[in-house]
């Protein structure tokens, strides 16, 4: 909330880069199955998916779909600091 306030193109940047990542990654899902070749689309998603696993401290396959919904989570925490008005730390209230 208190990079939106100060810079309120984060928000757009931030939508328009999460968007396109779950784009990506749907595409290179779908496009696989007509043609291998489009398994390179996904190859950014099994690298942070494995610096994800090994930076982990309990190794659990629980974090490839932790990592996987990560874009959707960005966007989620977008939309919601973006209509906040005030936030609330160690017992007191600011106003945006």
């Amino acid at each position: 909330a208190l990079t939106l306030l100060g810079y309120r193109s984060n928000l757009y940047f931030g939508i328009v880069y999460y968007s396109a990542e779950i784009a990506l990654f749907i595409s290179g899902v779908v496009l696989a199955f007509f043609n291998p070749l489009f398994l390179l689309l996904l190859l950014h998603f099994s690298i942070s998916e494995a610096k994800a696993f090994l930076k982990a401290p309990k190794k659990t396959p629980k974090i490839f779909f932790i990592v996987a919904a990560m874009p959707f989570l960005y966007i989620y925490n977008l939309l919601k600091a973006s209509h906040m008005q005030s936030i609330e730390w160690r017992g007191r209230r600011y106003k945006l």
